[in-house]
């Protein structure tokens, strides 16, 4: 349910007592298991931008114009809500550090009936990231996220990233722990997509990398030291689908975020990485993306089993700020 007022989201108590608590894919933090919380209001929104996006790619066919219109008018009222409703400017000059900084709270309904009662339970790291990446938060917002992390990246991005500021500083327990599909991930993207980091977004990537080495699996969790976490899952889907997305769309920049010219965009930021090569699958063509240092990168499509020969697909490519568009077709 949503309170026509500001469109936000909110999962009643009572709905949610039917359910463990994280049911919603929240969290399974109390102060995030229902409500309206800024983390789903982040992905409420990238997913009515989407909707939108191809209801006005496909208006043509099955596609409707005024579904677009209405998916985007909603998609601005919830940003709208949680950039005023939920940004907190920090008072300045607190002793507690953890909280000394403006940041995004965590629920604005944290309530039985979804009333208004916004509740700020620390800096939730996710519910930061997420708003800068999912474009929720503004410019000024998301450079104030920025600057937080960058103060304390010791014990934070030890491994890519701290949960909450909830616990000490150097903590070596669940709040000091991360859980890198819903954390790291959410921090690769915002320094490659963001903030044109990609030299620290590759820093990033290969410290989780070495503790997956390291532990000889993709574990739930991470202490800040790569060490082994709390929760000891093993094979873990959402770090392992994380793992790929962080690659994909960071370093290889590709988005497959279609609109009415291109099926997706690649724009590459390999850095300092001397050579690398990805395959993805854009609408049934497999796509093989090469590049290396000092280099453009290169396009084309290979054989594959899921595209029949001359199937083509139109891509931008984004280089050196400036874009192209590229058809390729299965051989």
């Amino acid at each position: 349910m949503s309170d026509p007022s500001d469109s936000l989201p909110c999962f009643p108590r009572a709905l949610m007592d039917n359910y463990p608590p994280g049911a919603d894919w929240v969290d399974w933090q109390e102060s995030r298991a229902y409500g309206a919380t800024t983390n789903f209001a982040t992905w409420y929104v990238r997913a009515l931008r989407r909707f939108a996006a191809l209801h006005a790619e496909f208006a043509g066919s099955f596609g409707d114009a005024a579904k677009a219109e209405n998916y985007t008018l909603t998609a601005n009222a919830v940003t709208e809500s949680v950039r005023t409703k939920l940004w907190l400017p920090g008072p300045a000059n607190v002793s507690n550090w953890e909280r000394d900084g403006a940041h995004f709270a965590t629920n604005a309904r944290h309530d039985h009936d979804c009333g208004e009662s916004v509740m700020d339970d620390g800096w939730w790291v996710d519910d930061q990231l997420w708003a800068v990446v999912n474009g929720v938060a503004t410019a000024e917002q998301s450079t104030t996220i920025k600057g937080w992390l960058a103060n304390r990246t010791a014990n934070y991005e030890g491994m890519p990233t701290r949960w909450s500021s909830k616990g000490p500083a150097a903590d070596h327990g669940r709040y000091g722990e991360t859980w890198f599909g819903r954390l790291g991930l959410g921090d690769v993207l915002m320094r490659y997509n963001n903030f044109s980091q990609p030299e620290f977004g590759l820093t990033l990537l290969r410290r989780i990398a070495s503790a997956f080495a390291a532990s000889g699996n993709i574990d739930e969790s991470y202490h800040m030291d790569g060490s082994v976490g709390g929760d000891q899952g093993t094979d873990y889907l959402e770090h392992c689908g994380g793992f790929v997305w962080a690659m994909i769309d960071g370093p290889f920049g590709v988005s497959f975020d279609s609109d009415a010219e291109a099926a997706a965009t690649i724009e590459p930021q390999l850095g300092s990485w001397p050579a690398a090569s990805a395959h993805v699958v854009v609408r049934g063509v497999n796509v093989s993306i090469t590049g290396a240092k000092g280099q453009a990168a290169t396009l084309k499509a290979v054989a594959s089993t899921e595209a029949s020969s001359g199937q083509k697909v139109t891509l931008r490519l984004v280089q050196h700020g400036k874009a192209e568009l590229v058809t390729v077709a299965s051989p």
